[in-house]
Order: C-alpha cells, then structure tokens, then sequence
C-alpha cells in the first residue's frame, strides 16, 4: 500500500489477521510506503493470529538502505501498533506522532514481536497527499542467496524473524530453508504454526505451487500436533477458493474432532460460517455454526465478526433471500423449536449435534441403543431460547445404530408448546 490517509475509523484504521501479509511500502526497494494511518477510535495497525505485516526496515550497507519506510502512524485512540498472537510487525524508519516514540504506544502479546527501530524524528507526510508516489532508485535484490545458515546457533524466535525478513526480501528458498527447520525441530511449538503461516505467505508471494502437498505433509507427519490442526484449516481455505466445498469441510470437521477448544477450532467454525452463508446460502447452519462459536469463545472478537457476516449475507431462514427493502435478522432465536441431522453421520467416535429453541425451554437431550437402554444423557436442564451444539463422543460404545431423543418443555406459563423428536445416529468404528 502506497499514499494513503486512513483515519477516523471507528474500530482500528487497519486490522491484518489469521496469516494476512500486508506491506505499506515496498520491502524489496527504496520506494517508502507514505501512508497516514492517525485518528482511529481503537488501534492505527491491529495484526492477530500469526499475522506479519511490513513497514519499514533498514539495513546496514555503507550508508545503510531503507526498504518502505516513510509512514506516519500518529494519534490513535489506543496503542499505534498491537501485535497478537505470534505475529511480527517490522515498521522501521517510520514516524510515530513524537521522538523517541514511547513503548507505550506499542503492545505485543503471546509470542508476537514489534519492531519499530530507527524511528523518523520528523513527519514525512505533514499535509494530506495525493500527488502519487515518490520516486525511487530501481528495485534492489535483497539480501544475498547461497547464505549457509547454522540453525542451532539461533532461538526459534531469532529464526523465526530471519524467515520474515527473507520473505520480505525475496529470497523465498532462504525462508522456506529456515520454516522447514522450524516445524521439524519443534513441531508441538507455538514457533512451528508461525512458521507455517510465514510459509503460507512465501508460496503466496513467489507464486509457487506445492503448497497444499507440504500441507498434507505436514499433517500426515504430526497428526497430534495443533500445527496439523492447523495444516487443515490453511487446506480448507484453499479448496474452498478452489471450490472444493466438501473437502474443505472435511479438513474443518477433522479439526473440530481432534481440536476442539484450540485456536485454530475457532477460525475453523468462522471458516465453517462463512462455507455455510457464501458457498451453500444455508443460514440455518451458519446460525447452529454461530451458536457454537459464541459458547465456546463468548468474548472473543472473531464473534463479532461473525455476526457481521450473517447481518450482511442476506439471507433468512430456510436459505430465502431478504426482500430489496430489506428487514430484520434475528440471529440467536429460531422460529421453531428444530433438531438438525447429527453431522458427521454415520460418524466415527464423536459427532456433533445441533438443535434450536424458540423459547425458553427445559430440555433433555439423551442418547440410546438399539434395544431401547440409555447410553448417555447429554442435556436435563432448562436453557435459554436459541440455537445450541453439543458433540458426543462414543468412544466407548460399540459400533451399531444409535436413537437421539430431544424432548423441550416451553418454560412459560402462557404457552404450552411442547417438542419431541427422535433421530437415527449410525457409529462406525
């Protein structure tokens, strides 16, 4: 991104996440990115969730070179920049509203780094612009090829920003070289997912295929591992840009068996939402999607998000569109009381289970076997009106045909609605 002013946003002026790689200049030559980002009501530059983005760097050769650089990111409400979750912002040579810029201005958290070194002791941009980018020398090549790197001399972390920088750079072999040697050196680390993702970017950026085979690799390698959790999440964005929907769904319910909980099951079921209201025009699960997302993550923003997505996809329920004038979606009520296929079915060891409520119900929720004895009892309680998941795992029973009974008791004493259903589940072990 070149020459913009983004400002008087009413959340962040710019918010990069789950694996974005944004640049604001170019990180191969001298051409600085001349960016505004000021006067956002939360943060000027969000990354989250292994998320790099570029902003300046300067390296030391003779009188020392600037890649990018030339931003001014100034009088944001919060901090100017917030790093989470193992991302690594580089933003050298870049004005920050004074000099020295405070630490304060800058917050990184869970293994992410904010590099904003060799600050700009004046403003590069004082008056708005619009007069096109600035001139510059040629592009240049980088840092050299054919460096040997002795990988046990250096920290997962300190590698981990050589893999970026090379990225940045160009020098693609040099980065996958080092993300290799990350994910195989220290698979179950928090370092190896970033490393994928850093990965992710390389075969972005270079345009190189191969990718979605590493990705199996990877998998196959580590299956217990969150970076294969991971792996399957990355595949399932894939296929669904290659419009392999039930591939895609199939990596995601792989996650929500072996991951449940994790980071990754979360932007699985935003993955899953967006599948069901872009792909399928099916609100009806995206909103049992949304109701497992919000109860397992309730003050996570990635719910918000989502809420967003539903409000603006048009649909209503039973996949009809809204009229041209357009009306109000409630999100969390259904119309009727409901109690969807289990899915996956048959299913192997854990399956998920989705019903709605119209009203404030007492519910129960209990499984069977074929001769009639309960095997488990999954809900006894009353619950507020809404939709609701609850996954079961019978990893102890024997495969054969199972019997799901849900049975709702409206709460309120001016109706008297009642609901009974049964449903065939088949485990195949």
């Amino acid at each position: 991104m070149f020459d913009n002013i983004i400002q008087d946003n009413g959340k962040d002026g710019v918010y990069c996440y789950r694996y974005s790689n944004a640049e604001f200049g170019s990180s191969n030559s001298d051409i600085p990115g001349r960016n505004v980002i000021r006067y956002n009501d939360r943060y000027g530059l969000y990354a989250n969730y292994y998320s790099d983005v570029f902003l300046g760097e300067f390296i030391y050769f003779g009188p020392g070179i600037t890649f990018g650089g030339y931003n001014s990111v100034y009088s944001n409400s919060s901090y100017e920049v917030r790093a989470n979750y193992y991302c690594d912002v580089l933003a050298e040579k870049n004005w920050w509203g004074s000099y020295p810029p405070p630490s304060s201005e800058f917050y990184a958290t869970n293994g992410s780094y904010i590099d904003y070194d060799f600050a700009l002791d004046y403003d590069p941009n004082p008056i708005p612009k619009g007069e096109g980018t600035p001139g510059g020398n040629p592009p240049l090549s980088g840092m050299q090829s054919g460096i040997q790197i002795n990988f046990q001399a250096y920290s997962l972390g300190d590698l981990l920003r050589m893999a970026s920088r090379y990225r940045w750079s160009n020098n693609f072999d040099l980065a996958i070289q080092i993300c290799e040697y990350i994910i195989s050196a220290s698979p179950d680390s928090n370092e190896a997912q970033h490393a994928l993702a850093i990965l992710w970017g390389v075969f972005r950026l270079s345009g190189m295929g191969g990718f979605s085979a590493c990705l199996d690799s990877i998998i196959i390698s580590y299956p217990d591992y969150e970076i294969s959790g991971m792996a399957s999440e990355i595949l399932a964005c894939l296929y669904v840009s290659e419009g392999l929907i039930e591939d895609a769904l199939t990596h995601i319910q792989r996650i929500r068996d072996n991951f449940a909980g994790s980071e990754v099951h979360k932007y699985a079921l935003f993955d899953l939402i967006n599948i069901y209201l872009y792909e399928q025009g099916d609100l009806d699960m995206a909103l049992e999607t949304f109701s497992e997302l919000s109860t397992l993550f309730p003050d996570d923003e990635l719910v918000e998000l989502a809420q967003l997505l539903i409000d603006d996809s048009g649909l209503t329920s039973m996949g009809k569109r809204l009229p041209e004038s357009g009306m109000s979606l409630s999100v969390n009520i259904p119309e009727d009381y409901s109690l969807l296929q289990n899915y996956p079915n048959p299913f192997n060891t854990s399956t998920t289970i989705r019903y709605g409520l119209p009203e404030d119900s007492r519910v129960s929720v209990k499984i069977y076997n074929i001769i009639g004895q309960e095997v488990a009892t999954l809900v006894n309680k009353p619950q507020d009106k809404g939709y609701y998941t609850v996954n079961w795992n019978a990893n102890e029973l024997a495969s054969g045909i199972y019997i799901l009974r849900i049975e709702a008791q409206a709460l309120s004493q001016t109706t008297d609605k009642r609901f009974l259903k049964v449903m065939k589940m088949l485990l195949v072990k």
